[in-house]
């Protein structure tokens, strides 16, 4: 809204302002089909997620679940890090590790399940989705044609791909950091 009221209509028309998130959210609902979502899902907070995380221990993996709470995280690391539960289950040689690697897979799968996705699935998601669909990934990059990253410091591997990616060989990024971070 402050930025259209700086511009003009004409000059305005057809900006997005977003958040990382709120594009990938975008993104998702627009290719839902293509990412084995229904009309309707649900994006999970971090109590959805955790509640999920310890139903997933105490059935399937009879571990303790007081645990959850690192699992998330670990599993939110490897989302971020744009490592998918396969990946991780690969990498992995620490015990510990390689269990939460597991739980990652079938909170996944879980996810798909109940038709719902995670904070991290909205920029982890259409990353995936646009290294593995070349004709989706062409249809955005016409749909964006020049991006601008605040905060650029704090763009984590994911973030990145999804700019790369929404990107491809075209020269029209501009990013704002803070040199002090």
């Amino acid at each position: 809204q402050r930025v259209t009221k700086l511009l003009s209509q004409t000059d305005s028309r057809g900006l997005q302002v977003s958040t990382f998130h709120t594009l990938g959210l975008k993104i998702i609902r627009r290719e839902k089909k293509k990412l084995g979502l229904r009309k309707g899902f649900t994006i999970y907070d971090h109590q959805d997620s955790s509640a999920l995380i310890k139903d997933l221990l105490r059935k399937d993996f009879a571990t303790s679940t007081d645990i959850e709470d690192k699992i998330r995280w670990q599993i939110s690391a490897w989302k971020n890090a744009f490592i998918s539960a396969d990946q991780a289950i690969q990498s992995c040689t620490d015990p510990k590790e390689h269990t939460a690697a597991q739980i990652y897979l079938k909170y996944d799968q879980a996810l798909r399940t109940y038709n719902a996705v995670d904070f991290d699935d909205l920029i982890s998601l259409p990353a995936m989705l646009f290294s593995q669909d070349t004709e989706t990934l062409m249809d955005w990059q016409q749909r964006i044609r020049y991006l601008l990253v605040d905060e650029y410091q704090d763009t984590n591997t994911a973030q990145y791909n999804l700019i790369k990616l929404l990107l491809g060989t075209r020269s029209s990024l501009t990013v704002v950091g803070d040199d002090d971070q």
